[in-house]
């Protein structure tokens, strides 16, 4: 159990690394998380009405993610989490391959007659 917590430590270390060694990808994070944070405030005073139909919060998120995918992609996202899903792929396959299997008898795999 502290094997696989220190594991899930290494992948974080890992995530926070590759997001800290990249400043453009600090700062569209950046303008992303103060884009939802404006949303949320102004939710809070009035609802945002777009042609005459109420946008709910969620589509108003949405919306801030999409136009901020284009910022993530040129900033370097996409080989940030390809690094960090890559160090997590490893480190869970090495544990996979050195854990010990419990026996099992034979009772538990037998089915029931109906």
């Amino acid at each position: 159990m502290a094997a696989q917590k220190d594991q899930q430590k290494d992948a974080e270390a890992e995530g926070l690394s590759a997001t800290v060694t990249s400043p453009m990808l600090l700062v569209a994070l950046a303008v992303f998380f103060g884009a939802c944070y404006i949303l949320y405030l102004r939710t809070l005073q009035s609802k945002l009405v777009l042609f005459g139909r109420e946008v709910s919060p969620a589509h108003q998120y949405a919306l801030a993610g999409g136009v901020s995918f284009p910022f993530f992609w040129l900033a370097g996202a996409g080989s940030a989490v390809f690094w960090v899903l890559g160090a997590t792929l490893v480190v869970i396959g090495s544990h996979a391959a050195f854990h010990q299997i419990e026996a099992v008898d034979g009772e538990e795999l037998q089915m029931e007659p109906v």
